[in-house]
């Protein structure tokens, strides 16, 4: 465990955020204790002791987002190098130019967000859309548009301009452009936080149609319970007592299954022939010999007799039997005869 001292950790950072060195997950957040009497936040990291032997004891931390929806990550900065890092080491917080260009960068991206975003009670149509919409195959027309509005604006900025600071926009695009040249990866890493939110723009038809398809269904779920609420509370009040009979006799049901498990494994290990998909059995049939119905099996019930009690037998009588039906005149094949005196 490390504990890395930052003034700066952008959004947050929750726990098990990622900390990754040069690219790699090497570890994670535990916890961040708040700066609080002029000190730093300080971030108590657990790094994974097989990646942990390769971090230098120099190193710098700072904080990049993962993305515009995720939750930010630190990163690990190799500056000095030096011997491994060891446990309860402190690394100070990474203070050279391309991470202060980069925190610009996402600060002025912020700022313009911010000014381009919308409350949720509004239901015009967000300027990134009508931006989106407005450009889309008009790539020529823009670029020599642009080249002259931008011209325009700077006129008109000599002219009008009360202060002589840069506006947001031109700070962002300067700060970008320093970022390029001094830190291309963390460019990378602006560029894919950006991303999903491109993505959120371009897809917003189909992410509005999702909704509304949902919104749909839940109505259609809600209309279909209201008016069947009756038959739900008689089906559920039916159901009791046969859920009750289930749960009483619950015992008898894992020996009934597990006994109806090894039948089905038994019939197919010995029965089935999965080459062939048919079954083959080796059955033994005994046939009990029949008797017919007496005046003593006539029903009775308080006295009273059934018609049988006087037109059946008295006695019991064998039906007659076909000669060829006669078990002592029965023949077996050659081939399946029994050895002589059996």
């Amino acid at each position: 465990r490390v504990i890395a001292a930052l003034v700066n950790v952008g959004d947050g950072l929750p726990q098990r955020s990622d900390v990754k060195y040069h690219g790699v997950l090497v570890g994670a957040v535990t916890d961040v204790t708040p700066a609080k009497y002029g000190d730093p936040n300080f971030v108590h990291i657990d790094l994974d002791p097989e990646y942990a032997a390769a971090i230098p004891v120099g190193v710098t931390a700072r904080v990049v987002p993962s993305n515009v929806f995720a939750v930010s990550s630190v990163q690990l900065v190799d500056r000095t190098g030096g011997p491994a890092i060891q446990a309860g080491a402190q690394i100070p917080e990474d203070t050279e130019l391309p991470t202060v260009l980069f925190q610009t960068t996402i600060s002025k991206l912020r700022d313009i967000l911010a000014a381009t975003g919308r409350g949720r009670e509004d239901d015009t149509v967000g300027i990134l859309a009508a931006v989106n919409a407005a450009t889309e195959d008009r790539r020529k027309e823009l670029l020599t548009s642009g080249a002259q509005l931008n011209r325009m604006v700077d006129e008109l900025d000599r002219i009008v301009a009360t202060e002589p600071g840069p506006t947001t926009v031109s700070a962002l695009v300067d700060a970008t452009r320093g970022l390029q040249q001094t830190a291309p990866d963390l460019v990378d890493a602006l560029h894919q936080a950006v991303q999903p939110m491109q993505t959120l723009v371009e897809q917003s038809a189909q992410l509005t149609a999702l909704i509304n398809g949902g919104m749909h269904t839940v109505g259609t779920t809600h209309t279909a319970l209201n008016n069947h609420t009756d038959r739900l509370v008689r089906i559920t009040s039916e159901l009791t007592p046969v859920v009750g009979s289930l749960a009483d006799t619950s015992r008898h049901w894992v020996p009934a299954f597990v006994k109806l498990d090894a039948l089905s494994k038994k019939f197919f290990d010995e029965v089935w022939i999965h080459e062939q998909d048919i079954g083959n059995m080796r059955v033994n049939l005994s046939f009990t010999p029949t008797y017919s119905y007496t005046r003593a099996d006539c029903p009775q019930y308080a006295g009273l007799k059934g018609p049988s009690c006087y037109t059946a037998p008295l006695v019991p009588t064998r039906a007659e039997m076909p000669d060829v039906l006669l078990p002592q005149n029965y023949q077996p094949p050659a081939d399946l005869k029994p050895p002589p005196g059996t």
